[in-house]
């Protein structure tokens, strides 16, 4: 077998991705001398439970504005299990930081600030659903 170079590598990736994506689970390609056949593991799909609001305490009742979740999907607090979460309660973010990321069918959709804030409170935990609408933060505005 001829040894493939970085580009090679690089091709067979994106196309891993576009399998990904698609959702397909196997893929064939020929082109001249070179073939590849690429087959993806199907994970079992996770079985959700229903979703039922937790109750709020009345002290727990915060009259800061928020920041809702513009759509339903998986909340996570870091890019990645490892790193470092996008925010914490008390730091100050800037108009257009990330925030959080939700993914929704497999993509990863940044949150950004839209406004200078200071996070006071992180209503949902890591890996866990939200919901279009469902409040995310506690936030206080700070004037630019």
């Amino acid at each position: 077998m001829k040894k493939k170079n970085t580009e090679d590598w690089e091709e067979i990736k994106r196309v891993y991705n576009f399998m990904c994506q698609e959702g397909l689970s196997s893929l064939d390609l020929a082109e001249e001398e070179f073939k590849i056949r690429l087959k993806r593991r199907q994970k079992e799909k996770p079985v959700l439970a229903p979703i039922t609001p937790l109750p709020t305490k009345k002290e727990e009742k915060i009259s800061l504005p928020t920041i809702k979740s513009p759509l339903t999907g998986i909340f996570y607090r870091a890019p990645s299990a490892k790193a470092q979460s996008f925010v914490e309660p008390g730091q100050v973010v800037e108009k257009g930081q990330t925030i959080c990321i939700i993914e929704a069918m497999k993509v990863m959709n940044e949150i950004l600030a839209d406004a200078r804030c200071r996070i006071e409170k992180i209503f949902v935990e890591n890996g866990h659903l939200v919901l279009a609408g469902q409040e995310i933060f506690a936030i206080s505005l700070i004037a630019p």
